[in-house]
């Protein structure tokens, strides 16, 4: 039978006495049924930043390299997603300059 912990859900040894994930000691309970949903407080802020990214590019880009800053510092989960919403900033950033150089040219034209 697996055993997970109580506090993160990570699945244990049945030797362990605490979480090798989240270090909570255990004094004999421990959860044999896996929890449904695990909120990853580190997740958040690159989350955040990506969700942005698509719909206010410019607070995306900054909510994105602040994130991407924080996981450096907190052992680099969530790194991906931050880079994610950068390249994605970006990414709009380019096709709105490129859009806004076709409009001036066709004006221009004119």
């Amino acid at each position: 039978m697996k055993k997970y912990c109580t506090n993160c859900g990570k699945e244990m040894d049945g030797e362990d006495t605490f979480c090798v994930e989240c270090g909570t000691s255990f004094s004999g309970d421990i959860n044999t049924s896996r929890p449904r949903y695990r909120f990853d407080k580190e997740m958040l802020l690159p989350a955040i930043g990506l969700a942005l990214s698509n719909t206010v590019p410019f607070a995306g880009l900054i909510v994105s390299i602040i994130a991407l800053i924080y996981t450096k510092k907190h052992f680099g989960k969530g790194r991906g997603v931050a880079i994610a919403g950068i390249t994605t900033s970006l990414m709009w950033f380019l096709i709105v300059i490129t859009w806004i150089i076709i409009v001036c040219i066709k004006v221009k034209n004119r």
